[in-house]
């Protein structure tokens, strides 16, 4: 289970296809997630320097990953931390359906007309400056 402090910091993505293209920045972005309005609750995702891209607030951290509920289903958007064997700080999104409310299983899953719950979504910690190969080895 990751702390909040995994996921606080700059990610570039890394991967991003079917649903998550209309909820999470593409392919190619550059983002940093961070406290929304000095919250300690509330979470958002926003560009990291000069970007087109809009802020994607609203994530709370519950049981160790960021969820966001979609709106008008009952689904929610999970991103949470990817164990790798390389080591690198990885993320993974994905998009759950809510069957229980406060003890109660919801007999019907009200999603939205044409959530399609498949695609991919990754981001990457930008490598630290200086590492990589191609070195002489001094």
């Amino acid at each position: 289970m990751a702390d909040i402090s995994y996921f606080l910091k700059s990610w570039k993505v890394t991967d991003g296809s079917g649903q998550f293209s209309k909820h999470l920045p593409a392919k190619g972005s550059t983002v940093k997630i961070e406290a929304q309005n000095g919250s300690s609750d509330t979470y958002r995702i926003a560009p990291a320097g000069r970007s087109r891209i809009k802020p994607r607030e609203g994530f709370k951290y519950l049981k160790g990953r960021l969820e966001l509920p979609l709106k008008d289903s009952n689904c929610v958007l999970v991103i949470e931390e990817e164990k790798r064997a390389d080591g690198v700080a990885r993320l993974k999104a994905s998009i759950e359906s809510r069957t229980q409310t406060q003890g109660k299983v919801i007999k019907g899953i009200k999603k939205l007309p044409g959530l399609d719950m498949s695609g991919t979504w990754g981001a990457e910690t930008n490598p630290p400056p200086g590492g990589g190969g191609g070195g002489r080895g001094y």
